[in-house]
């Protein structure tokens, strides 16, 4: 039997247990070196909404990058209903790419462009 957790039952759960997400970092923008990690989040009775409020703030951030595409029809104040799929968000790689490139020096945009020119 499931039990369904709503917005006004919520507060009723909790969460324990270790829960890991791989992951990657790099010492600045465009470096070719790297380090794997894997992050091991510790949890003990944190609250479900606690949980579901990072998850939402996550996703509102990635909906406001796609979203400036469609800044001119947004309505100032509005409520935007949004489906809510779990998981990762779809990376937008050229937007990616290009905000990568536009936090970049001159120089590293040159040496990023040229690594992959290099490239085969």
């Amino acid at each position: 039997m499931t039990t369904e957790i709503t917005k006004a039952n919520m507060s009723e759960f909790v969460v324990t247990g270790e829960f890991d997400i791989a992951g990657s970092i790099k010492p600045e923008a465009g470096s070719s070196e790297q380090k794997e990690f894997t992050l091991r989040f510790v949890m003990s009775k944190t609250p479900i909404a606690d949980i579901i409020h990072s998850s939402l703030k996550d996703k509102k951030i990635n909906w406001q990058v796609k979203g400036r595409d469609k800044f001119a029809a947004v309505v100032n104040k509005s409520v935007i209903r949004v489906d809510y799929k779990g998981g990762r968000a779809p990376v937008d790689t050229k937007q990616s790419y290009r905000e990568m490139l536009a936090g970049m020096t001159p120089e590293q945009r040159a040496a990023e462009i040229e690594s992959l020119k290099a490239m085969k």
